[in-house]
């Protein structure tokens, strides 16, 4: 390995290369550190449900948001290694102030490291009754567009979508021209899961599902790009990508959310 003073040569010295010309995202330094943990702590954001003062909002919320409700919400990542988790949304009560600070819970999670498609995905989440009636899936983007594996056979989405699902990207499209939304720059989405974290507002529920996730959670590694922004690296990057997609389609849409009558 490279010695920490080396390390910091080259840092330095790819800086100065670097100052003029356009950053490349690939030059990178390795960090040190995990991508989450802290602030993620077994200890304190593995919950066993029902909690008290919780009330589950899901249905409520995805109603407000995309004008049906749905008991579940799912995140999906299809690269060469799919990946899903399943959350619930809870909050104190069904009053504004209260929903405004809803709180994302994982209950289930699969991911399929020696390679699965969005096929094994779809089977595994209707296997544990995720359904295409219960359950919202906010997926990867690139996933309307292109197959997981970058081969021929259908788009990631229409795989679910013609099974019946409700599938959507974490954003919406920029302008009314685009053909496809594009996925949450992941510096700025990989900061608001570990906000989220931090504020008491998303935790796991322990139990047999979730084993995956909690392992992701606390050991994704970090890199940190030119600019010192974390970003995930490895093989539970992808675990994590379901989370921050849910999150960032469930912050986006909360903002919108009428007062209940």
């Amino acid at each position: 390995g490279i010695d920490q003073e080396a390390k910091k040569t080259i840092l330095q010295t790819l800086r100065y290369v670097l100052a003029d010309a356009e950053l490349d995202e690939g030059v990178v330094i390795e960090a040190d550190q995990k991508l989450l943990a802290p602030p993620w702590d077994p200890n304190v954001h593995i919950i066993t449900l029902p909690r008290v003062g919780f009330v589950d909002v899901t249905a409520y919320i995805t109603q407000q948001i995309q004008g049906q409700s749905f008991q579940y919400i799912a995140g999906a990542d299809f690269q060469q290694q799919c990946a899903g988790c399943v959350f619930k949304v809870y909050a104190r009560s069904h009053e504004p102030a209260d929903l405004a600070e809803w709180v994302m819970v994982g209950l289930w999670s699969v991911f399929f490291r020696s390679g699965g498609d969005e096929s094994d995905l779809l089977e595994a989440l209707r296997a544990a009754n995720y359904t295409a009636t219960n359950c919202l899936i906010i997926g990867d983007c690139s996933g309307a567009w292109q197959k997981g594996d970058h081969g021929y056979g259908p788009k990631s989405f229409e795989v679910f979508k013609s099974a019946g699902y409700t599938i959507l990207g974490p954003t919406k499209k920029k302008t009314a021209t685009a053909q496809y939304s594009k996925n949450p720059d992941v510096e700025a989405s990989v900061a608001q899961l570990r906000n989220q974290i931090q504020r008491g507002r998303f935790y796991v529920e322990q139990n047999p599902h979730t084993g995956q996730l909690q392992k992701a959670l606390a050991g994704c590694d970090a890199r940190v790009d030119i600019y010192g922004n974390l970003r995930p690296k490895g093989v539970h990057s992808h675990l994590i990508d379901t989370c921050r997609y849910p999150l960032w389609w469930l912050s986006a849409g909360a903002s919108q959310i009428q007062p209940a009558a």
